[in-house]
């Protein structure tokens, strides 16, 4: 009997919180995203925004629309499907360099690209701005602090906390 209890001891944490929205939002990440860039959480974000301000580039791979309602603090719109890659015409090579948009996937297909060119210190922002959001982080607009956040559509905008205020015009 006790390695029966030990049994299902063990083996809860592996699956007892399957369904809350957490594991479903990483579970839907790990089927998403390729993996072809290398990501970075967003504690690891926070901390290189504290620690090493100035020396990365932040870029938004959003619309502009989504930009406009929130983004990450000192991030640059470089845009997606449209990527405005010239706005990097003066970043070195060996720059660090962090994309984010909404989940991951459009600021992947953006960070391969960035790689391709020959960037090499690009990484993704695993579960993009959502999870920023989500985790109760500090998003701004152009004038101040903001809660906002463009859900891009109903379909994803379901990744989103209910409490976070869904905003499609800024």
């Amino acid at each position: 009997m006790k390695r029966l209890l030990l049994f299902f001891a063990l083996l809860f944490p592996m699956f007892g919180n399957a369904d809350t929205p957490p594991s479903k939002f990483e579970a839907m990440l790990d089927g998403l995203l390729d993996g072809n860039v290398p990501q970075i959480s967003p504690d690891d974000l926070s901390q290189m925004m504290e620690k090493e301000k100035n020396q990365f580039v932040l870029l938004d791979a959003r619309k502009k629309i989504e930009y406009e309602v929130s983004h990450l603090l000192g991030a640059e719109w470089i845009g997606y499907p449209d990527t405005n890659f010239s706005l990097l015409k003066k970043v070195p090579k060996d720059k660090k360099i962090v994309v984010y948009c909404s989940v991951g996937k459009r600021s992947e297909i953006v960070g391969k690209e960035l790689l391709e060119l020959g960037y090499k210190d690009v990484s993704n922002l695993r579960g993009g701005l959502f999870l920023w959001a989500n985790e109760g982080r500090i998003l701004v607009n152009r004038t101040s602090e903001t809660k906002d956040v463009h859900p891009f559509s109903q379909k994803w905008g379901r990744w989103l906390n209910p409490e976070i205020p869904k905003k499609k015009k800024p």
